[in-house]
């Protein structure tokens, strides 16, 4: 997958409604990760899961949304915090958030 780090913090609605909106490097298919793509970005051996090169997102204080909403809980979206956990937040909280597209075939040339 391609990230864009957004130095942006807003509600969950905003950050989902800024991926969409979005034509970072000409690109216009960008979205708010899910809990699974946030998990590919982690190293759970440091203090802060996503403060490393080329991530480098500290989350020191904050979280970052994910587009996954908690299953027991809807007016909650997962976040990753920089204790090294994933946890529902209500989605009119602001915080940290960053987009994600995947690789298309063409973006291979193939």
């Amino acid at each position: 997958g391609m990230w864009y780090r957004v130095s942006a913090i807003g509600q969950w609605n905003t950050a989902i409604d800024g991926a969409v909106a979005s034509t970072q490097g000409g690109f216009t298919d960008w979205v708010i990760p899910n809990v699974q793509n946030i998990m590919t970005i982690c190293n759970y051996s440091l203090a802060i899961m996503t403060n490393f090169v080329p991530i480098n997102l500290d989350l020191t204080g904050t979280s970052v949304w994910t587009s996954t909403t908690q299953p027991s809980a809807t007016v909650n979206a997962m976040q990753a915090q920089a204790n090294n956990s994933i946890v529902g937040l209500g989605k009119s909280n602001s915080r940290l958030y960053i987009f994600y597209r995947k690789f298309t075939m063409a973006d291979l040339g193939l």
